[in-house]
């Protein structure tokens, strides 16, 4: 499963229109695949534009109360970079 790229559809000001926690969403999505290392998402907002990098580190750890969707991850990195 490849991780969708976040276009930067998020809930924001800018976009109310957009999805509530959308890099919750693929920092989750990244969580679920095993062949994936890293995702990429952008914010809605262009006046500053950034992108994010989630990124499982080698002992990165997804936490689950249901079994079914990660809640909790351990050793993912997250970096934040205007674009």
């Amino acid at each position: 499963m490849d991780v969708p790229l976040d276009r930067g559809e998020a809930d924001t000001n800018a976009n109310p229109a957009g999805v509530p926690y959308s890099f919750r969403s693929t920092a989750r999505a990244l969580a679920s695949t095993r062949v994936q290392r890293t995702a990429t998402a952008s914010t809605y907002e262009t006046g500053p534009r950034f992108t994010v990098t989630f990124a499982k580190k080698s002992r990165f750890t997804a936490w689950s109360s249901d079994g079914t969707q990660a809640q909790t991850l351990i050793d993912m990195d997250i970096a934040v970079a205007p674009r």
